[in-house]
């Protein structure tokens, strides 16, 4: 529920607002930074909304067991390893 969230601030209000990159950018502000593209970015937090959004309502309702529910983070990890 944090995660949906979080991903909720960042598309649709602010991405300054976000806690987990308020975090992640005092984590790591010392560190040569890595540029991402803006569309991209965008196109990763949709795709996370929208699966957070799927796991919650389906863990919720009971409608399918929990390893299918745990498997739609799957295409954003697969994401997330393509950028190296």
């Amino acid at each position: 529920m944090f995660f949906l969230l979080d991903m909720t601030t960042r598309v649709l209000i602010s991405d300054r607002l976000s806690l987990t990159l308020a975090l992640g950018r005092a984590l790591t502000r010392r560190r040569r930074r890595h540029w991402v593209g803006a569309p991209q970015k965008v196109f990763a937090w949709w795709l996370a909304l929208g699966l957070a959004a799927i796991s919650c309502v389906t863990m919720r309702a009971g409608m399918v067991p929990l390893p299918v529910t745990l498997g739609l983070c799957g295409p954003c990890f697969t994401v997330l390893l393509l950028d190296e």
